[in-house]
């Protein structure tokens, strides 16, 4: 569980500073292109939805770890 919790730390950092350093680089530059800003975009939804969907196949496969391990430590106990 706890690296789940860190993944997802870790993956929110990243995004918030390729968040920061996109709105950084276009206040610079004054002219945006339409190839540009549909690159953005899909860098960004990729950005949100790629470490999401591994943030929660981490956190249900860990949970799941756990609870197969409690199974099992449930078993040992009800068998003395």
């Amino acid at each position: 569980m706890a690296a789940a919790i860190i993944a997802w730390v870790v993956v929110l950092l990243v995004l918030l500073g390729s968040l920061a350093g996109s709105m950084i680089a276009t206040r610079f530059s004054g002219q945006v292109n339409g190839a540009e800003i549909l690159g953005r975009i899909i860098a960004l939804v990729l950005m949100l939805t790629v470490p999401t969907v591994l943030g929660v196949l981490f956190t249900v496969r860990s949970s799941r770890l756990y609870k197969r391990a409690a199974v099992v430590e449930l078993r040992e106990a009800s068998s003395y």
